[in-house]
């Protein structure tokens, strides 16, 4: 495995780390890949939209057995939304956070309002004229 000895240390630290005052976040856009053995040292749960059906299924496994049917609205769950599950609160809780104000210029692209709009300044012949000039290296 190439990141074992990464994995021998997180695992590590989930298990030992509360004894000495260390928390820990572990954060991924693919839980299905993630040791079991740190997730299943984790109270508590934040998650965001999981459209991934072998995703959901990990999840599943993971949460308190009363609280897996929830999993199934993960992927449902919009922009700005997460499912908090475990002990961090006493039922599970749909939240919604506040937007970043200023606003990160890393937002998702409207393609419809794109289409709509067209570009701004699209000059046809200078593009044809730059990719004419390209130079092949065979």
């Amino acid at each position: 495995m190439e990141f074992s000895g990464a994995r021998k240390s997180m695992e590590r630290i989930a298990k030992e780390g509360r004894k000495y005052g260390v928390g820990l976040g572990v954060v991924s856009q693919r839980p299905h890949e993630l040791s079991e053995t740190v997730l299943a040292q984790c109270g508590s749960f934040i998650c965001l939209r999981i459209t991934n059906p072998t995703d959901q299924n990990y999840v599943k496994n993971l949460v308190p057995e009363g609280e897996r049917d929830l999993v199934d609205i993960l992927s449902g769950l919009g922009r700005g939304e997460c499912m908090a599950l475990g002990e961090a609160v006493p039922l599970p809780t749909r939240v919604q956070f506040y937007k970043a104000d200023p606003v990160p210029n890393s937002d998702d692209i409207d393609f419809y309002q794109k289409w709509i709009e067209g570009p701004d300044d699209l000059n046809v012949a200078d593009t044809v004229d730059k990719w004419r000039k390209q130079e092949r290296s065979d």
